[in-house]
C-alpha cells in the first residue's frame, strides 16, 4: 500500500515577524513547548543572547529533553547546549549570589572558577529573572577595544535582560588568566548590548587565586545589565629622555 502522506507543518509562528524562519521543527518526540510558540520568546530572533532569560530557559529545557539528538534541532541548540548559563529570579529585597551554573574556568587542576553576581537586597524594587551567559567570541559583539587594552583574558559575560537598571550596584566577579602577560595589568570593561559600539572601563580590583597564582579574579560593582569582559591594559610608553 501508499506510504501515508507526511505530517503537515506547524503554523507559521505568530509571536514573530511575518518573514522570520523559526531554527526549530518543533520534533513531536520533544514532550514540551517548542520555542517557536513559547510566549516568552516572543520577538525577531531566537539567536542566543538576544532574548529574554525566559526563553534562554525554554529553550535549555527543551534542547536537554532530546531535540539536541534530533537532526532538525541541532542547529537550533547549538548555542544555547554549549554554553553555561545560569538563570535565576532576583527577589525583591532579597540579598542573592548568583554562582552555581554560570560561565567558567578551567584550572590546570580541574577546578572550575565560576563567574558570580552578588545582588544586595535593594538592587531591585521588583522581582527580576535574570540571565548569566556567555557571547561565543569578540565576533558577537560590535564594540572595539580601546587602544589601551590588548588581548581579551576572560569569557564575554552576557547580563541579561540587556538594560536592566539596578537602585543598588552588585558585585560582579570574572576568573581570568593571568600568566604570560607583559604589562600584568588588568582591567574590566563593559558594553551595554551585544549592538553597542563602545567599552566603558570600571574600576576594578584584582584578586590572584590563593592556590593557583596564575588565574585570578577580576571584581568591580555594575549599575545595569550589560556585557562584560576582563582586558589585558596595554604598557605605558616609557617617559622620553630629558634634554641634554
Amino acid at each position: 500500500p501508499p506510504s501515508p502522506p507526511p505530517p503537515p507543518s506547524p503554523p507559521p509562528p505568530n509571536i514573530f515577524p511575518a518573514n522570520f524562519t523559526c531554527p526549530f521543527r518543533c520534533s513531536d518526540t520533544i514532550k514540551l513547548p517548542c520555542p517557536c510558540y513559547f510566549p516568552a520568546c516572543k520577538g525577531d530572533s531566537l539567536t542566543y543572547g538576544k532574548v529574554k532569560p525566559g526563553c534562554t530557559k525554554a529553550i535549555n529545557e527543551y534542547c536537554n529533553a532530546g531535540a539536541k539528538f534530533i537532526a532538525s534541532e541541532m542547529a537550533g541548540c547549538a548555542d544555547y547546549i554549549s554554553r553555561n548559563t545560569a538563570i535565576a529570579t532576583v527577589k525583591r529585597g532579597v540579598a542573592m549570589k548568583i554562582k552555581d551554573g554560570t560561565p567558567s574556568l578551567g584550572r590546570k587542576d580541574g577546578t572550575l572558577l565560576n563567574v558570580s553576581i552578588d545582588f544586595p537586597k535593594d538592587a531591585f524594587s521588583s522581582d527580576v529573572e535574570v540571565s548569566v551567559g556567555e557571547a561565543g567570541s569578540e565576533n558577537e559583539i560590535k564594540a572595539q577595544r580601546p587602544g589601551r587594552l590588548n588581548a581579551i583574558k576572560s569569557s564575554l559575560i552576557v547580563l541579561q535582560p540587556h538594560g536592566t537598571t539596578l537602585a543598588v550596584p552588585a558585585e560582579v566577579r570574572i576568573p581570568f588568566l593571568m600568566s604570560q602577560v607583559a604589562s600584568g595589568a588588568f582591567i574590566m570593561g563593559k558594553t551595554a548590548s551585544d549592538t553597542s559600539t563602545e567599552w566603558e572601563l570600571l574600576e576594578t580590583t584584582i584578586e590572584v587565586d590563593p592556590t593557583d597564582p596564575e588565574y585570578g579574579f577580576a571584581v568591580a560593582y555594575i549599575s545595569s545589565f550589560s556585557v562584560l569582559a576582563v582586558f589585558e591594559e596595554a604598557m605605558s610608553p616609557p617617559p622620553p629622555n630629558p634634554p641634554p
